[in-house]
């Protein structure tokens, strides 16, 4: 009996051999995609977590300096020249902490007013934008391509803030 129940055993070993293998071979690119895109989605979380640090750095810097809300261009200021400088090196240094590439990749927009409530003291907002490419931008793979995954992510983040010298600040008319 225990010859009879031995032999079973093996002729059930053998057509087994090779099953985890297959298994393996399945499921291992699929854990790779899966390990790549929460990759993916840490990176694009890290860089928003630096925008929204530089947007805030940007509209308090742009809370002391209200009259930055009249420019059009940063790089040529109508006002003291060295006020635009120091908005756009504080945001900046806030995405450089990070690691990121902000001569190319980073975009800094004029602090701005809502254009019924300029002379109302509302509040002035901030806006940074960043272009991210991931090192799995370039992958394309043969029949489904990217999973839906964009090739680069815009990630943008605005931040408002109440103009810190303004004593007659009124929250009903800047809603």
């Amino acid at each position: 009996m225990i010859k009879r129940f031995a032999k079973k055993n093996q002729r059930a070993a053998k057509s087994e051999h090779g099953q985890s293998l297959a298994e393996m071979a399945i499921t291992f690119p699929l854990l790779l995609l899966l390990l790549i895109a929460a990759f993916e989605l840490a990176q694009a979380f890290t860089v928003y977590i630096g925008m929204i640090n530089a947007a805030r750095e940007g509209a308090v810097y742009a809370t002391l300096h209200p009259e930055l809300r009249n420019e059009a261009d940063l790089k040529n200021c109508s006002i003291d020249q060295e006020i635009c400088t120091s908005y756009v090196d504080r945001i900046k240094a806030e995405a450089i902490a990070l690691g990121l590439d902000v001569d190319d990749n980073l975009t800094i927009t004029p602090p701005t007013i809502r254009p019924n409530d300029v002379g109302k003291n509302c509040p002035i907002t901030t806006t940074v934008t960043y272009s991210l490419t991931t090192f799995t931008s370039g992958i394309n793979l043969p029949l489904v391509g990217r999973f839906g995954l964009p090739s680069s992510y815009r990630i943008q983040y605005g931040v408002s803030m109440p103009i810190r010298e303004a004593n007659t600040y009124d929250p009903v008319a800047c809603p």
